[in-house]
């Protein structure tokens, strides 16, 4: 079902079943073509791999299919892929990640990877790097200037 905005989404959330049918914010209609994703026998949708940056769920469906995931939707750093590709998700029931998967049989993946988190790693690489050189710098002075003995 698609809403006008985040406070109708989050209104209809006690009267909606999540089984049933998702609640999407009408920014991300773009991303939903059909009016309806029913779901039909032997499709299904499983997490086979957890780890805090990352989640990884099989597919397999007759039908391109809308999934629902019970993660937080968190766009700043999450990205997800299909079998690889870069993908889009969007917000549904007003907390969760939703997204469309084609017809077949899919690897999707999340991916935790903040550009601050990347950005920051490399600063402080090149800090750490930075502090070896001058330690080692002022050993090597220190060596060369200690007076020899005659």
């Amino acid at each position: 079902m698609i809403v006008d905005n985040a406070n109708k989404e989050i209104s209809l959330i006690n009267t909606s079943d999540p089984s049933k049918e998702a609640i999407v914010d009408k920014i991300f209609q773009n991303q939903i073509v059909k009016s309806a994703y029913p779901v039909l026998e032997n499709e299904k949708i499983a997490l086979v791999s957890y780890q805090p940056d990352e989640l990884i769920y099989k597919s397999s469906a007759k039908e391109e299919k809308l999934a629902v995931f019970s993660e937080i939707y968190y766009p700043a750093g999450w990205k997800s892929y299909i079998d690889g590709k870069e993908s889009k998700y969007f917000r549904t029931n007003y907390v969760l990640r939703g997204m469309i998967v084609p017809a077949g049989d899919h690897e999707i993946k999340f991916t935790f990877k903040p550009a601050s988190y990347i950005i920051g790693n490399k600063i402080s690489m090149g800090s750490s790097l930075l502090l070896i050189l001058l330690t080692a710098g002022f050993f090597l002075y220190k060596f060369k200037m200690k007076p020899k003995a005659v």
